[in-house]
């Protein structure tokens, strides 16, 4: 993928149509990169100039409990903008984003988003959409953490991914320890609802390839 390719596709993913302007200004404030496996794109409370958008590959972001201890936030899939608004308020990057496969991303320097939310109305206007579009999955994905036992919220991951996928076939994006950091329990339980999931006939599993049958 090169740059003209991934600005398209950030514009798709998360704006829609915007007028030759805008596309312009993105064009001369973002920047085409792509980083190697197990490599950081930035580190929590590191001092930032730049939003990522993420065109191809996997990345984990992630922050560090009281004790040290990795926790996973979120994995980021191609198509989202990441790392930009609390970075955009406070100056600094909330969380660690570190590299699960290569990558391809957009840097978006972030005192030029400033301007164009100031300058752009329409721009800003479908920033806001798409901030609100977030939120609501953040929360769908909290209230899950709060209510629900670890199978459905297993489930609800699943359905997530065949959602993504447009097809009731798609393969896990990370290992199954990332998954399993994300929905809040152990390798192990998480290896027993798969079996569990096999025996009651709710996936099929072919090497990586997962199938939801229900």
């Amino acid at each position: 993928m090169d740059k003209n390719s991934a600005r398209s596709f950030l514009i798709q993913s998360c704006f829609g149509n915007v007028d030759d302007s805008t596309r312009r200004n993105l064009e001369n404030i973002s920047y085409f990169h792509a980083k190697k496996k197990r490599k950081f794109l930035f580190h929590e409370g590191e001092e930032g100039k730049f939003g990522y958008f993420l065109a191809s590959g996997s990345i984990k972001l992630f922050r560090a409990n009281a004790d040290g201890k990795e926790v996973a936030i979120k994995f980021v899939r191609p198509g989202e903008f990441f790392g930009w608004l609390v970075l955009l308020m406070e100056g600094r990057y909330p969380v660690s984003a570190i590299c699960l496969e290569h990558v391809e991303t957009l840097a978006i320097d972030i005192n030029g988003i400033r301007s164009m939310l100031r300058d752009c109305p329409d721009f800003a206007m479908r920033m806001f959409e798409y901030i609100a579009r977030r939120q609501r999955a953040c929360l769908n994905s909290i209230k899950d953490l709060a209510i629900s036992c670890p199978g459905k919220r297993f489930l609800n991951y699943l359905n997530h991914l065949s959602l993504e996928a447009g097809s009731s076939s798609f393969q896990l994006p990370v290992p199954k320890h990332e998954i399993a950091l994300l929905l809040g329990c152990t390798p192990e339980t998480l290896s027993r609802l798969i079996r569990k999931f096999i025996d009651d006939d709710i996936i099929n599993v072919e090497g990586q390839e997962i199938y939801l049958l229900k």
